[in-house]
């Protein structure tokens, strides 16, 4: 028979297996693994705005100022969104965005023509710069779609190919 390396019968021995190790050996899986959930639910309450950034032309008519766009929208485009408009005349860094409201949709096809609220008032002064319009003027107009939090930002990334 071999000899037992160690000796289970030792007082040393016997008093390590007596003392049940400390709370925080105990509970530390648990205590970990339960402040990385909460700190995912945390993240997961945090929303960012869903925007998307299109080109367009500028329309001005006696009764109306709307844009032209040549691409297809989401579905999500609804009247009274938020939309900020640059023009590639007026650099974004040094005049700023026009902030206002959809007021509608009109969908025809080959363009889409969305009007937009108060767009003479609005465009007076920007930064406290003055800034005119005119007619077939060319910029982005970036449209808040909804809110979304980082896993969802993510998961669209993730999958490209959603209906």
């Amino acid at each position: 028979m071999t000899q037992n390396k160690y000796e289970l019968r030792s007082n040393e021995v016997q008093e390590v297996m007596n003392n049940p190790p400390h709370s925080l050996i105990t509970w530390g899986n648990t205590i970990i693994l339960s402040s990385l959930i909460g700190g995912l639910y945390f993240l997961s309450l945090i929303q960012f705005p869903n925007k998307i950034n299109v080109p367009f032309q500028l329309i001005i008519s006696e009764k109306k100022v709307s844009i032209l766009i040549n691409t297809e929208l989401p579905k999500e485009i609804k009247v009274n969104q938020p939309i900020s408009l640059s023009f590639e005349s007026y650099p974004i860094e040094n005049y700023g965005e026009i902030k206002s409201n959809i007021d509608s949709i009109n969908k025809k096809m080959p363009h889409i023509t969305i009007i937009v609220k108060n767009l003479k008032e609005a465009t007076l002064t920007n930064n406290d710069k003055l800034i005119t319009l005119y007619n077939n003027q060319l910029g982005t107009a970036k449209i808040t779609i909804g809110q979304n939090n980082i896993f969802g930002m993510y998961k669209n990334k993730l999958n490209p190919f959603k209906n």
